[in-house]
């Protein structure tokens, strides 16, 4: 609803909870709603920190699909201040995460994020690959 202040805080709420909960499942889970708020409002740097805070306990709980969406969050910041190659390096890496959940959803994101990337870069026969 564009509030977000105040989407920030209950985020920040539920993260003090999930803390204190001891569950780092869902402590990623609200690091990454932080980095998805900061991305829609075009704070890219806290973004990243949120983001990077969250792929670093999917990895330590071996949370799969958690990592790969997450990667792929990184991914979509970087291409939104025209860095293209990090762009390209995190949706590569998301797509290389085995799909526990057999949802090919994600792995269609990943491969229109990667064309719209080439696209950007200028390379419309990679893009359509």
């Amino acid at each position: 609803m564009s509030d977000y202040q105040a989407g920030l805080e209950y985020f920040n709420q539920a993260l003090a909870v999930s803390r204190s909960l001891g569950d780092q499942w869902l402590e990623a889970r609200m690091l990454q709603g932080i980095g998805r708020t900061y991305s829609e409002i075009s704070d890219y740097d806290k973004a990243v920190s949120y983001y990077e805070r969250s792929l670093a306990i999917d990895r330590e709980i071996d949370e799969q699909e958690g990592a790969a969406i997450t990667l792929g969050n990184i991914g979509n910041v970087y291409n939104a201040f025209s860095d293209y190659e990090q762009a390209l390096n995190y949706f590569q890496q998301s797509l290389l995460i085995e799909n526990p959940s057999g949802i090919l959803i994600r792995k269609a994101d990943m491969l229109g994020s990667i064309g719209n990337v080439y696209s950007n870069l200028g390379e419309y026969e990679q893009a359509k690959s």
